[in-house]
């Protein structure tokens, strides 16, 4: 089990949850750390605030592996591609960040870059999830959810009745997600030489 902070002292912290101590202090935001979401294998850490930016770490190591930039407000909420939604040949799941800016942006894993920018939402954006049958919903200030399409970035449906802010969303498709290299058939938990191969096979028996 791994366990992780964000604060408002701009770092993220990993925790031994056998000695109650952090393993590693992660050092790179300017401001107010807002989210920390990890990926379905528990090898790499997003955390992501104040300072419109989202860092992407080694969850064993604690060390940066590459920093989001391109959000013009801060960053509210993030996501992670589920494993077993890899295309072939992908070896590291995209991300999905939402910021106040009232935008989505979806960004390789692989290398940091954006590949493509969701915009329809006419205020901050306060949710996202990524579920488990490849769709990106989304909820905002604007009191309406959204889901798009992660093959071309379009929007595919909204959702309206909410009287107020959107604050918090969750899908019950998100159990493959969930258990994405947890456990295989056998109990066995997913190390660092599990393949992806292995992590989209294991995700698709549940």
């Amino acid at each position: 089990s791994k366990l992780a902070t964000g604060s408002g002292d701009c770092t993220v912290r990993l925790w031994d949850l056998f000695t109650e101590t952090p393993a590693h202090t992660c050092k790179g935001h300017a401001s107010w750390v807002l989210l920390v979401a990890w990926s379905g294998d528990g090898k790499r850490l997003l955390s992501a605030g104040m300072d419109k930016t989202a860092i992407v770490w080694d969850g064993a190591k604690g060390q940066k592996l590459g920093t989001l930039k391109g959000h013009t407000g801060p960053i509210t909420c993030g996501t992670w591609q589920p494993f077993h939604l890899l295309a072939d040949g992908q070896l590291v799941p995209n991300i999905a960040t939402g910021s106040k800016d009232m935008s989505i942006r979806v960004w390789s894993g692989a290398n940091h870059t954006v590949l493509y920018v969701l915009t329809s939402h006419t205020a901050p954006v306060t949710c996202l999830r990524w579920t488990g049958e490849d769709y990106i919903i989304s909820g905002s200030r604007d009191r309406v959810l959204k889901a798009w399409s992660t093959k071309d970035g379009r929007m595919l449906r909204e959702f309206k009745g909410h009287a107020h802010w959107v604050n918090t969303v969750c899908c019950n498709t998100d159990y493959v997600t969930l258990k994405t290299g947890c456990f295989g058939e056998k109990d066995q938990p997913a190390t660092a030489e599990t393949t992806v191969a292995e992590l989209k096979e294991r995700a698709l028996q549940r």
